[in-house]
């Protein structure tokens, strides 16, 4: 695998941080493992792996894949939706409800 080095403003870390943070914890391997999920989705998207038919669906997956693998000790409800990501409450509330459903479905298998 190729080793790629990128330069992140220190304000966007700052905001990535915010947004991603455990516990008031959040370090250069959880930054990095943010910026190579915010890679594998674009990706996804750009390359046409996952397509989908509303930028609601785009965000129901993107959050789904952050809370699982950056954030797994933490459920993605209205609350955390709205504090961490500046989600509308109504929005927040529809996107943890998709995301609960899907994860019932997931153990019920």
């Amino acid at each position: 695998m190729p080793n790629v080095t990128i330069n992140i403003p220190q304000d966007k870390i700052d905001s990535l941080k915010f947004a991603l943070q455990k516990e008031n914890v959040f370090s250069d391997v959880d930054i990095a493992s943010a910026v190579t999920l915010g890679f594998e989705q674009w990706l996804d998207t750009i390359i046409g792996r996952t397509r989908f038919r509303s930028m609601t669906e785009l965000y129901i997956d993107w959050i789904h894949r952050i809370f699982s693998s950056i954030l797994p000790q933490y459920d993605p409800d209205e609350k955390s939706l709205v504090s961490r990501f500046n989600m509308p409450y109504g929005q927040a509330s529809y996107v943890a409800r998709v995301i609960s459903e899907r994860v019932q479905t997931h153990v019920r298998r």
